[in-house]
């Protein structure tokens, strides 16, 4: 599995959530990552197969413990990259989040 795609969908369904202890339904996912309902099915399975995600059919997907982490780790990470890109480089802060986006994944979570 790519580390960071995987990362991508456990930010998605961190930053997406409600409440911890509610699902995620999947269409949610979908519209937020702009991929097909299955390809976004299939890398939940994959996740869940990791034991970072856990997925209720017809309900949505949690993360577990572990995929809570990571996902914390990497939303921090994304933070301080965007934090550090404009008050340091004097990026404009309408591009900070796409530069963010892609140095988040520079050191892995797991």
């Amino acid at each position: 599995m790519n580390v960071e795609h995987a990362e991508e969908y456990l930010g998605a369904i961190y930053r997406l959530r409600e409440s911890a202890g509610t699902p995620l339904p999947l269409p949610r996912l979908q519209e937020y990552l702009n991929y097909t309902l299955i390809s976004v099915h299939e890398m939940v399975r994959k996740l869940e197969s990791q034991a970072l995600a856990s997925y209720e059919p017809y309900h949505g997907v949690l993360l577990t413990g572990e995929g809570e982490q990571i996902a914390a780790s990497l939303v921090r990470r994304h933070r301080i990259w965007e934090r550090f890109l404009a008050d340091k480089l004097d990026i404009p802060t309408e591009d900070t989040h796409a530069i963010a986006g892609q140095l988040e994944h520079a050191a892995p979570t797991w």
